[in-house]
């Protein structure tokens, strides 16, 4: 369960509300975590929708590997890698994730899937969510 609050605005009600809604739903449950984080606006319902759709549906159709697969090659084709270094100085790299991305940067992601994929012939289609994914209006 996910609710924002406000600083300003009354909470009391909402906790008291979640709180007996977890436990009704989950009668077998006796302890739950709460836990309280800043809200970040991350990448959006609608652009998950279009990736995964353009995913399933048409890339890793073309590429013939799986979501998975498929997912990790575009970011390491678009992203790259992240370097830290860990004990004893040892370098680590990992590929770059998509997960916490805020809207604006996940949208320009996904230009870019367009722009790779129009590259390699695969056209992509643009549905009605489209221009919400992409944060704009429609034309």
């Amino acid at each position: 369960m996910r609710r924002v609050i406000e600083r300003t605005k009354p909470k009391e009600m909402i906790f008291k509300s979640l709180v007996k809604d977890y436990f009704l739903e989950n009668p077998k449950v006796d302890k739950a975590l709460v836990e309280i984080k800043e809200d970040k606006l991350t990448r959006s319902q609608a652009q998950n929708k279009l990736y995964f759709m353009w995913i399933d549906d048409y890339i890793r159709q073309e590429l013939g590997y799986s979501k998975k697969e498929t997912h990790k090659a575009l970011v390491e084709e678009l992203l790259g890698y992240d370097v830290t270094t860990g004990f004893n100085e040892k370098e680590i790299t990992s590929l770059k994730e998509t997960k916490d991305m805020k809207v604006a940067e996940f949208a320009r992601y996904l230009e870019e899937v367009d722009r790779l994929c129009a590259g390699l012939g695969i056209k992509l289609p643009y549905p009605d969510y489209y221009w919400l994914a992409m944060g704009v209006k429609a034309p």
